[in-house]
């Protein structure tokens, strides 16, 4: 198994989360957090079935980074 293939798919999971996370916030402009966890929650199946075939050693990392990430975005967004 190749350890730097794995992070380096797992940088990439992040920087698109964190672009997915970006552009909800955008488009929706976050009119009500309910909205943005049915979209955190739709987005962490999509790339957990992705993420599975692929490497399932990141999948725990990706959906933790994503739900911190969203998290996050959402503190700003309200405060």
């Amino acid at each position: 198994m190749n350890i730097n293939a794995a992070l380096t798919i797992g940088k990439f999971g992040h920087v698109i989360s964190a672009e997915f996370a970006i552009n909800t916030r955008i488009i929706v402009v976050i009119p009500a957090c309910g909205i943005l966890l049915l979209f955190t929650m739709a987005m962490m199946t999509i790339l957990l079935a992705v993420i599975v075939l692929d490497k399932a050693m990141i999948v725990v990392p990706l959906i933790g980074f994503v739900h911190i990430t969203t998290i996050e975005f959402a503190h700003l967004r309200t405060t």
